[in-house]
Order: structure tokens, then C-alpha cells, then sequence
């Protein structure tokens, strides 16, 4: 049984473009954006029936070979898309299948009464399979028309306490959404397996939350004091910051939310998670003092922990550490690679680059 989660995400009514990027996001923290699709038609198809939002989508459904990855389990796991036995294999089945097909499976099981199946597919980037979607159910906040809207869509399914890279916002359209978060700091108290084995594409706490071990997961009873909870009815929006953990549970027949992932700080060039590969590469294994030491120069020259490390000079005589822009961002990497004995023959440079054989 899940333990109560007493804290609550909070909630900001009627937010205006100026108020979410001005306010909401430089706060860092997940918000409930209440009644933020209200006015979009498959909101309103939705609120009909299954049948009618199912009809809607079916008619948007471009006829192509492009596929989607449909998750399929039986009713044995509870909605949990998780591992099987250890990490090399999952408790799921996945399919490829036109993404009319996959729908038309997702509609089938609602008129099913004893629903032995959990069916999802999601994180769709629609612009391959659907059209005039985006036309009838615009951006929130004026995001660029440029960024992918994503469906996401099942019966009651869970996805497994994880983190994303970018910032996202979560519109609901049917069924209902429970978000489980935790603060990035506690990576310490969620257990989290690996990276490079993961249906959800990014470390996954091994913890079921729904019935946490305490005798093999015991720190979780930490991170339960940090959790809050963020519940979404149909129309309402959710605001998820880079990096913070999140469990989601749909709860409902035919389940649908639309996301939209983008990057707020344009500043980040390359997923900074190379930097912790790099890092688990050639620091990890180190010996306890060396990598007090490597901390040490990180924190001072790469999170500024004293201010600009190079203050004492002026920017011209910073070398690689002159303030940093997109071009010299390249320069950096470049430089970085062929230390490592890369030969960049083959790749983009960086515009300075060659001053750095």
C-alpha cells in the first residue's frame, strides 16, 4: 500500500504567458496550471465519451509507414511498467503498429468488461501521424509552433519514478493523472537503476511506490518526507522543471495527455548527462582522496562555486575558459575530444578549433 504523501503541488488558476515565464518557471518546482486546455476541442470530444475523443483522433490519423511503440502487459502488474527479473529484461511486450492501430487497440479494451490487458503507447511525437491537430489545439503560453507536441495514451498504467532532461508541460484530455515527485537530491533515497538499461530512457528508481520494500529500499522512508503530489482533472495543465523525479499513474479506460518537452535555457548545447558519463569514465574509479581533489577543481572551475574562476585575467586572456557562447561551446568540446585521441576529421567544428592541433 502507498504510504500518504501529505504535500501538495501547488496550484495557480487563469496564468498568463508573462506570469508562467517570468514567475512559474525561474520558482523551479512543479505547479498544477488549473483549467489550462479548457477551451481545446479534443478536451471537449473527450468529455463526450471514449467514442468520441477515439472517432477524433481517428479521423487526425495520417495514413503512413510510420510506426509507434505500443507497451503491452498483462493485468498481473498492475499497470507498473517496470524490469522483470533483474535489469536485463522487462515485464511488458512491445509492438510496433500504425499509430490508428494502436489507438484502435487502446479503444477496443474500453468496451471490454473484464480488461485482462494494460495497453499504452507514448511519448508519440504526433507530427508524423496526426494533422490539424495543433491548429485546433494550440501551444499553451505561445511555445514555438516548432516544438513536437507528444500523446501519450493506455488504459490505467503506471510509469516508474524518473527524471527527464528538459522542461515540460503535461496537459490532461481524459481520464485521470497522479504525479508522484521528488526533488533531484533525493537520487540518494530513490534507488535508481541504471542508466543505460531503461524503458523509460533515463535512470528509473527501483522503488515501487505503491508497495515500498523498507527492509531492501529503507532511505525511501527519507524520501517520502520530500514527496508531493500533483492530481490532474481533464483541462488542467502541469508544470515539471528539468531533472525533478516524477511517477505518473492514468487511471481510467481511455487515458490521454498531450506534452510538450523544450528546452527553457537555450544555453544547453549537448545533454549534460554526457558530462556525468564522461565523469563515471574517468573519475569514478578513482581513489577517495584523487576524487576529492578532481571535486574540488570541478566545483571551482566548472560550477563557479568561488564566482568566475578566471576573474584575475581579463577575457581575452582566459584562453578556453573566456565566456561562454554557443561557437566557442564547440571549440571546448573539440578540444576535449582530441585530448582523448579522437581524430575530428569526420565531425562539425568548432569555428576555432584548428587553433587547438
Amino acid at each position: 500500500m502507498q504510504p500518504k504523501i501529505k504535500k501538495r503541488v501547488d496550484e495557480y488558476p487563469n496564468v498568463s504567458t508573462r506570469e508562467f515565464f517570468e514567475e512559474i518557471v525561474p520558482m523551479n518546482k512543479p505547479v498544477i496550471l488549473k483549467g489550462l486546455v479548457n477551451d481545446w476541442p479534443v478536451l471537449k470530444k473527450a468529455k463526450e465519451s471514449s467514442a468520441s475523443l477515439h472517432e477524433y483522433l481517428t479521423a487526425k490519423s495520417i495514413n503512413t509507414t510510420h510506426t509507434v511503440r505500443t507497451f503491452e502487459a498483462p493485468k498481473s502488474i498492475n499497470g507498473r511498467y517496470f524490469y522483470n527479473e533483474g535489469t536485463d529484461k522487462y515485464n511488458f511486450k512491445e509492438k510496433d503498429q500504425s499509430f490508428a492501430q494502436a489507438i484502435k487497440t487502446i479503444f477496443e479494451l474500453t468496451q471490454t468488461q473484464n480488461q485482462e490487458l494494460s495497453v499504452y503507447t507514448g511519448s508519440i511525437g504526433i507530427f508524423p501521424h496526426v494533422q490539424g491537430f495543433i491548429e485546433e489545439n494550440p501551444h499553451p503560453f505561445q511555445l514555438n509552433s516548432k516544438i513536437e507536441p507528444r500523446f501519450w495514451l493506455g488504459n490505467s498504467s503506471t510509469v516508474s519514478t524518473h527524471y527527464d532532461e528538459f522542461d515540460n508541460i503535461a496537459c490532461l484530455v481524459s481520464g485521470k493523472r497522479t504525479f508522484t515527485l521528488f526533488p533531484t537530491e533525493q537520487v540518494k533515497n530513490l534507488y535508481p537503476g541504471p542508466i543505460d538499461k531503461s524503458p523509460a530512457g533515463a535512470p528509473m528508481s527501483m522503488v515501487d511506490i505503491d508497495n515500498p520494500n523498507f527492509d531492501k529500499h529503507p532511505r525511501y522512508k527519507d524520501a517520502l518526507e520530500h514527496a508531493l503530489v500533483a492530481e490532474l482533472a481533464p483541462g488542467d495543465g502541469f508544470y515539471n522543471p528539468p531533472l525533478w523525479w516524477h511517477n505518473v499513474r492514468s487511471e481510467g479506460d481511455y487515458c490521454m495527455l498531450v506534452n510538450y518537452f523544450w528546452l527553457n535555457d537555450n544555453r544547453k548545447l549537448e545533454s549534460p548527462i554526457n558530462t556525468l558519463l564522461h565523469g563515471l569514465y574517468t573519475l569514478s574509479h578513482l581513489s577517495e582522496a584523487e576524487r576529492k581533489n578532481w571535486k574540488y577543481l570541478i566545483d571551482y572551475f566548472v560550477f563557479k562555486a568561488e564566482g568566475e574562476p578566471l576573474a584575475h585575467l581579463n577575457e581575452a586572456e582566459r584562453g578556453i575558459f573566456r565566456k561562454i557562447d554557443p561557437q566557442h561551446a564547440y571549440d571546448i568540446r573539440d578540444y576535449m575530444l582530441r585530448n582523448m585521441g579522437v581524430d575530428l576529421g569526420k565531425m562539425p567544428k568548432g569555428q576555432y578549433s584548428d587553433k587547438f592541433k
